[in-house]
């Protein structure tokens, strides 16, 4: 295979990354230079056959980003592609210097930047293999990278990424842990891929295949054996220098590697931006009929201690096509506070429901960016309540997991009328009490902290999250029921009156006081609230303490009207369905629906 190649700092051929006081190249490369491709074979790569079987059907002129002494380049040619090579360095290009020319290729070089040929050379698939790592400006990278790419082209990246760190997380006891460097983060690449025009046709997870290349560099030698993109070349030290940090790395969740096939799209997909507000409420408003407040908004997404603005929108336009958003919460799960995210306001509008299927519909763009941008490498795990139709999308495409049903609790009239007849001294001689409160105090700490292990797995009901929940949550007015015992705060309800129906959102008791702290709370809004003649709630099924007092009391259990279920979906969190439907507790308050 022969390859020209040409000075980059021709006034056409713009850069794909920007790169303060490049360097020019040395004089005697300055004139255009022939070279011939090595004769021998070096090893091939990890990805060339991932590569050439995700090419597109019509790519005939391919633009390659990141090049190294491999044997890609001349697998294209052979299958009678047009290559343009860009390098980061003359290193990579000396390896391909000879004496024959072919002008229907071309390698262009200025050190420290990449360049390509501007229109009407435009690519019908682009392939940057690592050609990411060190790039100071993604923006740019994928906007240049749009403008050279076919309307109907592919960009395939295939790049080493990096993941927040967890606060807790280290080096593997006597391993220095692994350097992150000039890895972009893959939130990051996601992140500009999608504000530019592209949305994932493709993905793949390798980490698992790069551990078992490095296994096999730093092992007893073996013949035809892959090599690492990009390495193959490396002098002995250096390549197990690189394996080392990889294997670390990766071990300790800090790098990872990811392919992606991405097709471009005139809509983008991007995180909320001050001012966002009022499109997504009259669009939210104009497709559930439903006039949500700008004060409950900023209450949700804005205001929420944990964490703001975990919100995704796919834009055509100035016209917004779909939006995900949930907001973060609190999690004691395994006796530690982790944090966790609950599921809230997720639309298309209906006008765009038919853009891409599946996996590439709106709807799911705007879910991978979400989780990608918010979600993975910082939670334990989303939850949410889904209705049958959304739950089959998101265990198909979204991989969500189904641990439980959601159940009603029902008192009905007559047993409210048995429980209001009941005079509150028969609560006050054994040593109760009531406050009723519309303000959080400090017994909401002491309440959680003695309660919580009797609960299992549970939002963290404290007093920061109960005061925002609900003390704080506009267009309702939430009572919350305190109860005492000698003057020691035993448990808690929270709840509101609505249609003649007292709805339970919450509620956390100990288990030693919990029926008759239950019996006492709702006895008190039964005779101060004569016009009650329901009860609604919502309680998990575990503990199976709760439940037993909630059945003694008369409540009835039945199937949510809607048939709702909790979903959750995993990141951090090394769990299960069956461990959340046999740990989690939840109510009403856990949804975005109370």
């Amino acid at each position: 295979m022969t390859i020209s190649i040409q000075d980059s700092d021709s006034s056409n051929l713009p850069s794909l990354e920007r790169s303060p006081g490049s360097v020019p190249p040395p004089a005697e490369m300055a004139e255009p230079l022939c070279c011939l491709w090595p004769d021998e074979d070096p090893r091939p790569t990890l990805t060339d056959d991932w590569l050439l079987a995700h090419l597109p059907s019509s790519a005939t002129r391919i633009l390659l980003v990141g090049l190294g002494p491999e044997t890609l380049p001349r697998l294209l040619a052979q299958a009678g592609h047009r290559v343009t090579a860009v390098a980061r360095t003359w290193d990579f290009i000396a390896p391909a210097r000879g004496s024959h020319a072919a002008p229907n290729e071309s390698l262009a070089k200025d050190a420290g930047v990449y360049a390509a040929s501007t229109p009407p050379w435009v690519f019908e698939a682009i392939i940057s293999r690592g050609s990411l790592r060190g790039c100071t400006d993604l923006d740019y990278w994928f906007r240049e990278a749009r403008r050279l790419l076919a309307p109907d082209g592919r960009l395939i990246l295939c790049e080493e990424v990096s993941y927040e760190e967890e606060p807790d997380s280290g080096a593997v006891e006597g391993v220095v842990p692994a350097r992150v460097g000039d890895c972009h983060e893959a939130r990051a690449i996601e992140q500009g891929f999608g504000a530019h025009g592209f949305y994932v046709e493709h993905h793949e997870d390798w980490a698992r295949q790069a551990v078992a290349a490095c296994h096999a560099v730093l092992g007893p030698p073996q013949a035809n054996t892959l090599s690492l993109d990009g390495a193959a070349s490396l002098p002995g030290d250096a390549l197990r220098s690189t394996c080392e940090r990889i294997l670390v790395g990766v071990e300790t969740g800090r790098i990872g590697f990811e392919f992606w096939v991405l097709a471009p799209s005139d809509f983008i997909v991007r995180g909320y931006r001050p001012g966002d507000e009022y499109l997504i409420l009259a669009t939210f408003n104009q497709v559930f009929q439903t006039s949500r407040t700008l004060e409950h908004w900023r209450w949700k997404y804005l205001e929420n201690p944990y964490g703001q603005a975990w919100i995704t929108l796919v834009l055509d336009g100035d016209r917004l096509a779909a939006h995900y958003a949930s907001y973060p919460v609190p999690l004691y799960v395994e006796h530690a506070l982790r944090l966790g995210c609950q599921a809230a306001d997720a639309f298309s509008v209906p006008s765009y429901r038919k853009v891409g299927h599946g996996a590439t519909a709106l709807m799911s763009r705007a879910f991978r960016h979400f989780e990608r941008s918010n979600c993975e490498a910082r939670l334990a795990f989303g939850h949410g309540f889904n209705v049958n139709k959304i739950q089959k999308l998101g265990r198909r495409f979204w991989r969500h997991q189904v641990p439980a049903p959601v159940y009603q609790r029902i008192l009905d009239q007559s047993a409210i009328t048995r429980y209001r007849a009941i005079r509150s001294w028969r609560f006050r001689w054994r040593g109760y009490s009531l406050s009723a409160t519309s303000e959080v105090g400090d017994w909401a700490d002491q309440i959680f902290a003695t309660t919580k292990d009797d609960y299992g797995w549970l939002v963290a009901r404290d007093k920061i999250y109960l005061t925002w929940r609900y003390q704080l949550c506009p267009d309702v007015d939430n009572l919350f029921l305190v109860i005492y015992h000698f003057g020691e705060p035993i448990g808690w309800m929270v709840g509101r009156i609505q249609d003649q129906t007292w709805l339970i959102g919450d509620a956390l008791f100990r288990p030693r006081h919990a029926k008759t702290a239950f019996l006492m709370a709702l006895n008190a809004v039964f005779r101060k609230h004569p016009e009650i003649k329901r009860v609604d709630s919502w309680f998990s099924e575990v503990p199976n303490w709760l439940n037993r007092i909630l059945d003694s009391l008369g409540f009835i259990k039945q199937r949510q009207f809607q048939d709702l279920d909790l979903v959750v979906r995993f990141y951090r969190a090394r769990l299960s369905a069956q461990d959340i439907a046999e740990h989690f507790y939840f109510t009403w308050g856990d949804s975005d629906l109370y």
